[in-house]
């Protein structure tokens, strides 16, 4: 019995290692004893790949830090709107004390919809600017200090978690995963060499067959799965679909012949129908059927011709029976 093979560069990573896994197993499972020496180099390959692609799926903190950011927001919001509000008041210090700090305000737009370094930043700078001796009785007279320190306080939390928000664990380059997946392969091609070579030189080993009939089978499966996969990629990407071919020539000739055989067609196909007409409506003369002739005939032609014009009048001469009864 022969090993099928399999491309398993094209697996992709998990996939990879769980193929390896599978081949661990059930090469364990069979316990020959001259396989059994490779396994644990296939074992240690398999655990180094493993930690390789153990990565997080997200950063840390995420969730927390969207909370935080909406917080902030809502503070942001509140303190404007509570500034917008003294333009409203009846009292001409409020009105002043609100435009004042409105122009604080317009220094740094679009605070909340910004990214989180350049809210963070116009936060912070506002808040140096408002806490100013000539702005601090402002607030006051606004009623908008509340709000200030709870935006302050906001905006320091959430900067205090982003920096959490990025672990002291170094990424892993891609490089790293691609040796990994390359010492796995190499701890996969010396079992499979040992399984062909036993099936050359002791192919009664107890348990070989039944080992090679698994590996071949999850070869097959792993074949599937790519076969799958690229049939999914074409559906997608619309090459399986077969492109309309116009057929027309540039000269458009192609298309004028085409008419020209419809209409000959059409001809062909009116002179038929008034030919059974004659025929069917009793005249009680035959018409002789035209043939091709190498010579002569032109005049039984032209006598055929002027018997047919002749029948032609004396049928649209003749009313039709609704036409009589109008008549009458």
């Amino acid at each position: 019995m022969k090993l099928k093979t399999l491309k398993k560069s094209h697996l992709q990573n998990l996939e990879h290692s769980q193929f390896a896994i599978h081949v661990y197993k059930i090469s364990k499972e069979a316990d020959i004893k001259k396989l059994n020496s490779l396994l644990p180099a296939l074992k240690a390959a398999i655990d180094a790949e493993e930690e390789v692609l153990n990565l997080p799926r997200e950063k840390e903190y995420t969730k927390e830090l969207k909370v935080l950011d909406k917080a902030r927001d809502e503070s942001y919001r509140a303190f404007c709107l509570c500034v917008a509000s003294g333009k409203y008041r009846h009292s001409e210090a409020i009105r002043k004390a609100a435009e004042e700090v409105g122009k604080v305000l317009k220094r740094y737009p679009r605070v909340p919809s910004s990214s989180n370094d350049y809210e963070t930043g116009s936060i912070r700078n506002l808040m140096v600017d408002l806490r100013d001796e000539k702005f601090e009785p402002l607030i006051t007279l606004l009623g908008a200090k509340s709000d200030l320190d709870q935006l302050s306080a906001d905006n320091d939390a959430f900067s205090q978690l982003f920096l959490k928000h990025f672990s002291a664990k170094a990424p892993i380059p891609t490089a790293q995963v691609r040796r990994s997946r390359a010492m796995t392969d190499k701890a996969i091609n010396a079992i499979i060499l040992r399984i062909t070579s036993l099936s050359d030189l002791e192919p009664d080993t107890i348990g070989l067959s039944s080992l090679i009939i698994r590996y071949n089978k999850l070869v097959n499966n792993r074949k599937l799965t790519l076969t799958l996969r690229k049939a999914a990629r074409k559906r997608r990407s619309g090459d399986d679909i077969i492109p309309f071919e116009n057929k027309k020539s540039k000269s458009g000739k192609g298309e004028q012949e085409s008419v020209i055989a419809e209409t000959v067609d059409e001809d062909s196909i009116g002179e038929e129908k008034m030919e059974k007409t004659v025929e069917s409506s009793g005249g009680g003369e035959d018409f002789p059927v035209e043939t091709k002739s190498d010579g002569g005939g032109e005049e039984e032609k032209a006598g055929e011709r002027s018997r047919r014009k002749k029948n032609d009048k004396k049928i649209n001469k003749e009313p039709s029976a609704g036409a009589k009864e109008k008549l009458l």
